[in-house]
């Protein structure tokens, strides 16, 4: 993936984060605290304003030319004297972009993002137990 770019998605971004979520969502429903059930009928103008709203995370994408093939959210934990901590989730990378490091590259830019965060000194990554391709990133 020559044309490979990790950047921060906005609420501008909602509609292709959104429509790659619930593909994720339907494609590997043990992977994700979620559902498609759950999320499939959220309007894109809630999952924007959500976006735009939430102070302490982050989404970045993957894009391959103007196509997101990759996401990964990272999201500071609320209690007080958890802040200190970020958990990582929603990993998803498209089918056709797996295999050419698009998830080592979100991962590795969503924790050095994490860790540039005042008080960040933990990050939390969780994976599915059966999901040998995430056990191996």
């Amino acid at each position: 993936m020559a044309d490979l770019v990790i950047r921060r998605l906005l609420p501008a971004d909602a509609a292709l984060f959104h429509f790659l979520r619930l593909r994720g969502l339907r494609e590997a429903p043990t992977a994700f605290g979620s559902s498609y059930e759950e999320e499939c009928d959220r309007p894109v103008a809630e999952v924007a304003e959500r976006m735009a709203k939430n102070t302490d995370g982050f989404i970045l994408g993957a894009f391959d030319g103007d196509t997101l093939v990759g996401t990964v959210g990272m999201q500071r934990e609320a209690p007080l004297k958890r802040r200190h901590k970020l958990v990582l989730w929603g990993m998803y990378v498209a089918p056709d972009a797996r295999g050419s490091g698009v998830g080592r590259t979100l991962v590795d830019e969503a924790l050095r993002q994490g860790f540039a965060l005042p008080g960040v000194r933990q990050a939390i990554l969780g994976v599915n137990a059966a999901n040998a391709p995430a056990w191996a990133l």
